[in-house]
């Protein structure tokens, strides 16, 4: 499968699983029908504190997943 961040550069602006939600509305297949997930990858810090990233994921017709990202908090 291929991977594709899309608006990266608006993360920081993302709160809400709609602000994702808008910014998917702007790949072409996805429709009122698609659905899409909500992942989060832990990831550890060199100091052992571990951190979660958002993402929501939204898999297209030709196999291509779509993330958005939210900002770290």
């Amino acid at each position: 499968m291929k991977y594709q961040s899309f608006a990266s550069d608006d993360r920081i602006s993302r709160r809400t699983i709609a602000d994702a939600i808008e910014v998917l509305r702007s790949v072409p297949d996805f429709t009122k029908q698609s659905r899409a997930g909500i992942q989060v990858a832990l990831l550890p810090l060199p100091s052992g504190q571990v951190v979660g990233l958002v993402n929501v994921q939204f898999i297209g017709a030709l196999r291509e997943v779509v993330c958005v990202s939210f900002p770290k908090i």
